[in-house]
């Protein structure tokens, strides 16, 4: 028992056991509903108390004679209770269990009135690696052979090292007053034989920085439940400090950190004092690490903001580390900082870790993480050795730069990186710049410039950070070379779509850009919205005067005016070259440009085009009448040219434009007879659209001609399919047994496929024979596979033999 007398000195000076909650199984216990009044538990202290579980309103309470504790939702709770003695005091100990929750509520007797002492959540709560739960203890803490009272807290995220738990907070029943008072415990033994002398130490911080802070027991100006990290330990300045918040002397506080370097022990220690004379400087620390515990004792005299060396007997492995105040004049007891000192920072620790780069697997991706953590020394070396390095390596080393990108020297390596002679390198660098985030976006735009890399960065900043690649965007676009690079005008595009301010670009167009660039742009943003459309008019007008000499920016100022309105000063640009540019790739552009837009003139400079020597420029003239509608005398021109020009594409060009022009028919059917396979192909694809019954007969002609091209009975094939022509069925076999010989052509083998997808989506008697002939041995695979998959195919809607 604990003498009234020696109260505090005994908690003080208690003996070393790992603290435990040791809860005896219930006196009795009786079930209870949470939806009715329970069973009463009888408390026998002096007099007798009748408790019980209520409800009331839906909510749950524990009730005795001056007692009413709410409860939280419980199903099927249970209650229990029994009487504790602690010599001349005598205490209840209440106990609520429903499935895996249990609470207790310690309370003692006032006259004919129970006071409530303490309540606690026993169970584990929380989320996994930070759960916590209260805990009362009785056993002997002081060595006398009788057990104390005790109770705190544990959490799974705030304990010593090498202890599972450690009990925070601490209160004990005072023997005088019968209240729990805060006390201070040893949580563990005292080293015995691992004594350090410090010794004066103004070395600089270590070269890696592994120490990393995980909990303290308290923190001065925090709620002990809620005291953070102890950074000011690991920071590197050493006008923070880590200040303990316990009442009293601060002893037995304690801050726990991770040693995050396991392939390299800890060869000594440092400890710096707190620089201000409001934080009380420690006595005695104990260093405890996973297999055991140094004490350090601090001379007297140690000035504040003094450094101290503690060599190491042997270099020490372990995963985490502890500083505990033993003892300490407090309050506010704290260090400044806590270091750990490593092989690195011994002559030619740093090279050497550099050389584990060239390591494969495991050993190269740990040294470059430890170079990430060393930073600035490491960049440096790294930096000065990179020419030298070879692929594999430099790869290696990019997560340290990265890490680092804000750093100049960090910078300066990425840019050379990505502009590196080894093809994988750049790659590799480009993809870490790209899932660097915001601190590595300012190296893609140092990047952009580049004609080697730029086109690349220029991409991943429009997908990444639009508002941050326009400028640089613009900026290489009007440099040299800029219009030259099609990636630059997507980039622009894509910047633009994905909500870049367009009024960047409209001050760079102020500017005055060159006429090259001025295009390029213009290109860009007609493809990127109506919102930039008027922009891009803008930019195509700006450019018109680029000279006859200049084709790629006379070209991109016609693909642009192509996707934007009618507008004079462009329509009239637009005729002028479609009448008289030399080059007839533009005179093409700028009539289809000119239909597109519906311009004025657009029909008269398609009817001139007509006439054009070039057979392409012909046949954009096609489209673009065909795209304006065929009306009046230009059926008669290009039903002329579908059947006499000399070159096959503009005869199937003008085949196809006549497909809605009934007193044209008569061509188009002549036309399946035509020399060319390409016309003969066109003219059948015009008449199936059409729904022309009438070219059946020279349809069927041209797929049972075992010398036709299978362009053309494709052709036939889809027209047979289209119109569900049960009368087609022999001529869909003659192209089935085109393919039914030894080596047939591929060509053959993909018209005999299509022809049997043909029968089965006809179907009927007439069919099933040819598809069992294809689905036979003597078929090539594809014929076979579109055999097997007949039941799947999507039958046709039969059609009357009437012309549409």
């Amino acid at each position: 028992m604990i003498r009234p007398l020696a109260f505090a000195l005994c908690l003080a000076l208690c003996l070393a056991r790992a603290p435990s909650a040791a809860l005896a199984q219930p006196a009795s216990a009786r079930s209870a509903s949470a939806q009715v009044a329970q069973p009463a538990e009888t408390l026998r202290l002096g007099r007798a108390f009748s408790l019980r579980i209520v409800a009331e309103e839906g909510a749950l309470h524990l009730r005795a004679p001056g007692l009413d504790a709410p409860l939280p939702a419980l199903e099927a709770p249970t209650l229990a209770a029994r009487v504790i003695e602690q010599g001349r005091h005598r205490l209840g100990l209440v106990e609520v269990r429903a499935g895996e929750r249990h609470l207790a509520f310690l309370v003692r007797a006032r006259g004919p009135r129970l006071e409530l002492l303490w309540r606690g959540r026993l169970d584990a709560h929380g989320d996994l690696g930070e759960r916590r739960r209260d805990v009362l203890l009785e056993e002997d803490r002081t060595g006398d052979g009788e057990p104390d009272l005790i109770v705190g807290w544990v959490s799974e995220a705030r304990a010593i090292c090498g202890q599972e738990e450690t009990l925070l907070e601490p209160r004990a029943l005072d023997p005088r007053s019968g209240a729990l008072r805060p006390v201070s415990l040893r949580p563990l033994p005292a080293p015995e034989g691992q004594a350090l002398a410090p010794t004066p130490d103004e070395a600089e911080a270590p070269l890696l920085p592994a120490l990393q802070a995980r909990a303290s027991s308290s923190t001065a100006g925090s709620p002990a439940d809620l005291a953070p990290p102890p950074l000011a330990l690991v920071d590197g300045d050493p006008a923070t400090a880590w200040v303990e918040g316990r009442a009293g002397s601060g002893r037995w506080e304690f801050a726990t950190l991770r040693w995050s370097a396991a392939d390299f022990p800890i060869r000594a220690l440092g400890l710096r004092l707190a620089t201000t004379e409001n934080v009380a400087a420690p006595r005695e620390v104990w260093l405890v690490h996973e297999g055991g515990a140094f004490a350090v004792t601090l001379p007297e005299d140690a000035a504040p903001g003094s450094a101290w060396r503690l060599t190491l007997p042997e270099p020490l492995r372990t995963r985490c580390l502890s500083l505990v105040f033993a003892e300490g004049p407090g309050p506010h007891t704290g260090l400044a900082e806590l270091r750990a000192y490593t092989a690195l920072d011994e002559g030619g620790g740093l090279d050497a870790l550099v050389g584990r780069l060239a390591h494969a697997g495991d050993e190269g991706a740990a040294a470059a993480r430890l170079l990430a953590e060393i930073g600035g020394p490491a960049l440096t070396l790294l930096r000065e050795r990179w020419l030298d390095m070879p692929p594999a390596e430099k790869r290696r080393a990019l997560p340290v730069f990265i890490r680092h990108a804000g750093t100049p020297v960090a910078r300066e390596a990425l840019v050379g990186a990505a502009l590196d002679a080894d093809e994988e390198v750049r790659a590799a660098t480009l993809e870490a710049l790209e899932a660097g985030g915001e601190s590595t976006r300012p190296i893609l735009v140092d990047l952009v410039p580049s004609p080697e890399i730029g086109d690349r960065a220029a991409t991943l900043l429009a997908r990444r950070a639009p508002e941050l690649a326009l400028g640089p965007i613009l900026e290489a676009l009007g440099g040299e070379g800029g219009s030259e690079r099609p990636a630059l005008r997507e980039a622009l595009r894509a910047a633009l779509r994905r909500g870049a301010p367009i009024d960047a670009v409209a001050a760079w167009l102020d500017d005055a850009p060159p006429i090259p660039s001025r295009a390029a742009a213009a290109l860009a943003l007609a493809q990127a919205g109506e919102e930039a459309a008027p922009l891009a008019a803008r930019a195509v007008e700006g450019a018109l005067r680029a000279p006859e000499e200049d084709f790629p920016s006379r070209w991109r100022l016609v693909e642009a005016a192509a996707r934007l309105p009618a507008s004079g000063p462009t329509d009239a640009w637009l005729a002028g070259l479609a009448r008289s540019a030399d080059a007839w790739m533009l005179r093409a552009a700028a009539i289809r440009a000119l239909a597109a837009r519906g311009a004025e003139g657009a029909r008269a400079a398609a009817r001139r085009g007509l006439g054009d020597e070039t057979p392409r420029v012909r046949q954009a003239a096609i489209r673009a009448l065909a795209e304006l509608g065929i009306e009046g005398d230009d059926v008669e021109r290009v039903a002329i040219l579908g059947r006499r020009d000399g070159w096959p594409l503009v005869r199937a060009s003008g085949l196809r434009a006549l497909e809605e022009v009934e007193r044209a028919r008569p061509v188009v059917r002549a036309a399946v007879r035509d020399r060319s396979r390409h016309v003969r192909a066109a003219a059948i694809d015009t008449l199936r659209d059409a729904g022309d019954a009438e070219a059946w007969p020279r349809i069927r002609e041209r797929m049972e001609d075992d010398d036709e091209w299978p362009l053309v009975t494709r052709a036939g094939v889809a027209y047979v399919r289209a119109r569900c022509l049960e009368e087609g069925i022999p001529a869909l076999g003659a192209v089935l047994e085109r393919a039914l010989v030894a080596n047939p052509w591929l060509p053959e083998i993909e018209a005999a496929a299509e022809a049997v997808e043909a029968l089965a989506a006809i179907g009927g008697a007439a069919a099933e024979p040819w598809l069992e002939r294809a689905a036979s041995d003597l078929a090539p695979a594809a014929v076979r596979q579109a055999a097997e998959q007949r039941g799947r195919a999507e039958g046709c809607a039969r059609r009357s033999p009437e012309r549409r």
